[in-house]
């Protein structure tokens, strides 16, 4: 075989056995189930909110803002190999909203139950870190927790008027399980062969609008987006 011939057929092995991490500290994760649990700080975007009949005066129309919240998640995971795991994910997002459109809104909360499935990569770096990216989908329960409190000034001068629009209580999506996915990435740090610590980042979405039922008013959304930064602690079994 000539040099030519050989760099031809070695240097694309090179190239491919690069991208699969390798390292001691994996040795050990091939074919291992694990329980994780993160938690941490939620940043829901702005989403637009029109609540029907949108000729009422008194019903807001516009951007709907919220508060910084929290998400919590449980995982069951498998390591297929040294370097992909798939997961099943179970999770709670809150956030509270602070106004729709120009109204300033009380009594508002807005929650998601996630369930999804995810394919997650990971990458030894050096000594004990590695780094981890991946992504998944599955179906949001959503839930929009109201009475809603707008302050109005229904003339120029005087003070705001209390007005409620829906009857307090829960109420969910007509459309309860939508499609929903996320994408993922960190950093692991492997504290021992059983426990795992990450510090991560999440971008999570529904595929579709919301639509809720409440009284005599039918609230509709566009697709919500939201943003987390946690802290996850791993064991391996």
């Amino acid at each position: 075989m000539t040099m030519t011939s050989k760099f031809f057929t070695s240097t694309p092995a090179i190239l491919f056995a690069s991208l699969i991490p390798t390292g001691l500290l994996f040795a050990g994760n091939a074919d291992k189930w694990y329980l994780e649990s993160d938690a941490g700080i939620n940043f829901q975007q702005d989403t637009f909110t029109t609540f029907l009949p949108s000729t009422n005066p008194i019903n807001p129309v516009g951007e709907t803002k919220f508060r910084p919240g929290e998400r919590v998640d449980l995982k069951v995971g498998y390591n297929l190999n040294t370097w992909i795991a798939a997961e099943l994910e179970a999770g709670f997002v809150y956030n509270s909203i602070t106004s729709i459109a120009s109204d300033t809104v009380s009594g508002v909360d807005f929650k998601q139950f996630p369930l999804m499935a995810n394919m997650v990569l990971s990458r030894h770096i050096s000594h004990n870190w590695s780094v981890y990216a991946g992504g998944g989908a599955g179906c949001i329960v959503s839930q929009w927790n109201c009475g809603i409190n707008v302050r109005e000034e229904l003339s120029p001068g005087f003070p705001p008027v209390l007005l409620v629009i829906a009857s307090p209580g829960p109420a969910t999506t007509a459309t309860d399980f939508l499609f929903g996915y996320q994408v993922l990435a960190g950093i692991k740090y492997d504290i021992s062969r059983r426990w795992d610590f990450k510090v991560g980042y999440k971008f999570f979405a529904t595929a579709e609008g919301h639509d809720w039922a409440m009284g005599s008013a039918d609230v509709k959304t566009d697709a919500t987006m939201s943003h987390s930064i946690f802290a996850a602690l791993t064991y391996k079994f």
